[in-house]
Parts: structure tokens; sequence; C-alpha cells
């Protein structure tokens, strides 16, 4: 049996823990190129509100397949690895290690591995964001989110722009 065929069921999961946190990291990368670009036309006299939102959703929607197929697109490996971080005491790991070793040992540990991979649930696998791509992603959001509105405020002259500021 073929360790794809084997992680079938655990695959899915990984695959949505995965789009998710390339979603939370494209998401950051998106609100700090808004902000940088909020930031830009807000200091200079042209109008840029909707070309700043505009850049966040491109930058958001360009970065975020990015980094699930360079960062969080499950492997094998990865799959072998976060089964093991749920006990199985590096049985899978070993068993992609021995795949194409025909020896008797290899075999029994196989065998060995695939018994207790029976016993463990894919609904085990959490799916985890870690805490700096969350405080990453709210600090982006509130700095591209504030500058964005300002810019709107000096754009439909509610508000001073930069230059004027800096001009006094």
């Amino acid at each position: 049996m073929k360790s794809d065929q084997i992680f079938q069921k655990y695959y899915g999961r990984l695959k949505k823990r995965g789009i998710i946190k390339a979603l939370i990291c494209g998401a950051a990368v998106g609100f700090a190129a808004n902000f940088a670009v909020a930031f830009g036309f807000w200091f200079s006299t042209l109008h840029g509100l909707w070309i700043s939102l505009g850049v966040l959703a491109g930058v958001w929607a360009a970065t975020t397949p990015v980094f699930y197929f360079a960062k969080f697109r499950p492997t094998s490996r990865m799959i072998a690895k976060e089964l093991d971080r749920l006990g199985l005491e590096e049985r899978i790991i070993t068993m992609m290690e021995l795949r194409n070793e025909e020896s008797y040992i290899a075999m029994c540990q196989r065998e060995d591995a695939k018994e207790k991979l029976k016993a463990v649930d894919s609904r085990r696998i959490k799916l985890a964001v870690s805490r700096a791509s969350i405080i990453l992603l709210v600090i982006s959001f509130v700095f591209g989110c504030g500058m964005t509105v300002v810019t709107g405020l000096s754009d439909y002259g509610k508000a001073r722009g930069g230059k004027d500021i800096t001009n006094e």
C-alpha cells in the first residue's frame, strides 16, 4: 500500500489547515501593502482610496496561493510528522523512510505502523493557527484599515493630507 493511500483521510484536514494559514498570511501581506499604498497617497496630493483597496485585494489574492504552494501544502512527510505528534512515537516517519526497503524488519515496522494508524482519527488533527500569524494579521489589519480611513477622509476633504501637515 502506498503512503498516499494511507494518508488520504488525513490529507483533507491538513489541506483545510493549509488554506486557512495561507489566507491569513496573504491577508497580512495584503493589509501591509494596503498601508504602504494608502500612506503614499495620503502624503501626496493624489486621490488613491480605491487604488489602495484594489492593492489590498490584488496582493491578498496573489500571495495566498504562493503561501499555500510554497509553505502550507501538505506533503506525505508533513502528514507523517503530524501523525507522529499524535502519539505514534515516530512510527510513521520511520515507515516513510523504510518504504523502499524489503527487509523483514522494515516490513514488520510498516505493518505495525499501519495497525497503529488505524486507531488515529483524522479529527484529532487540529486546525490550529500560530499566535504569531494572528498577531501579525491583526497588526497589519489595524494599520492598513486605519491608513485607508485617513486617506479616504483626506481624499474627500474631511481631514488634512500628509503634505498639508508637513508644510505647516
